[in-house]
């Protein structure tokens, strides 16, 4: 089979631009643009490792494994280990459903092309299939990406916050994160997290020295270090036409941004929702 660069490049982009998009969407995770093309664009001349002579090393499963650690870390450079790793085998399990869905679409058309170490191409003659092949996989992708965030939503929430300081209080919407251990070493109350921006209204000239804390923490991007936070007088968690009253918590304040599509500005302790915790607002 001839193989044409140009074609063998266009498909490759494309499918490797489905493949970051849906992984960062699946994550709710926004990340700069051209650290978006950066990946895409490395995912796509990766792709011509196949025609490199003796290219058995770099098509080798470590290599590929360090190669896909890498775009995942282009895309995702500022989240922590945990989110990393899960992105990392979210990307590995979307470009797997990519390839096999391009197999099993050339097979079904009876198209000429290959799908193979992690690469696809459709024969020229028949190009008007490789939009065919592209649609078939974004769909199957699309109800892959469906069932996995059902699943999450199972133990991730999103939810809407009142907090309330002294006479201050703002509306915000926050991320209930299962794995959000963080206590507060003095009181013992779960600590939510958040972006200085959004809270920095309540916070701000309202708080006295009794209620500062200072949070140890090895997460939010970095691999250890302090946070600055106050004891909240009040949560109201609204779900719905329901509110319910959160158990006592410290507000950490985090001088960056989550990257939250959804827009959620706080990352919620998971105590803090626990029965027994939570009453139901009159």
């Amino acid at each position: 089979m001839e193989i044409y660069a140009e074609y063998f490049f266009l498909e490759n982009l494309i499918a490797d631009s489905i493949i970051a998009a849906l992984t960062l969407r699946l994550w709710r995770k926004k990340t700069d643009r051209w650290r978006f093309y950066l990946a895409v664009l490395l995912m796509t001349l990766y792709s011509f490792s196949v025609f490199v002579p003796d290219s058995a090393l770099l098509n080798s499963l470590p290599a590929k494994t360090v190669f896909s650690l890498i775009v995942v870390k282009i895309l995702f450079y500022d989240s922590d280990k945990r989110m990393f790793s899960q992105a990392a085998v979210t990307f590995l399990g979307v470009s797997l459903a990519m390839g096999g869905t391009v197999t099993f679409a050339l097979y079904i058309l009876g198209t000429k092309g290959i799908s193979s170490s992690g690469t696809m191409y459709v024969y020229p003659s028949s190009y008007p299939a490789v939009l065919i092949c592209i649609a078939a996989s974004y769909f199957f992708i699309k109800v892959f990406f469906l069932v996995l965030t059902d699943n999450r939503k199972k133990e991730n929430l999103i939810v809407e916050i009142e907090l309330g300081l002294g006479a201050k209080s703002c509306g915000l919407k926050a991320f209930i994160d299962t794995g959000n251990t963080l206590k507060d070493p003095v009181g013992g109350r779960p600590v939510m997290i958040g972006e200085a921006e959004s809270v920095r209204s309540i916070i701000e000239d309202n708080y006295d020295e009794t209620k500062i804390r200072l949070i140890p923490y090895c997460s939010v991007g970095l691999e250890s270090g302090t946070l600055i936070g106050v004891e909240i007088d009040s949560i109201v968690i609204k779900d719905g036409n329901r509110e319910y009253r959160g158990m006592p918590a410290v507000l950490a304040v985090y001088n960056g941004k989550f990257g939250f599509e959804d827009g959620c500005s706080i990352i919620l302790h998971p105590d803090i929702l626990e029965k027994g915790g939570v009453r139901q607002c009159c």
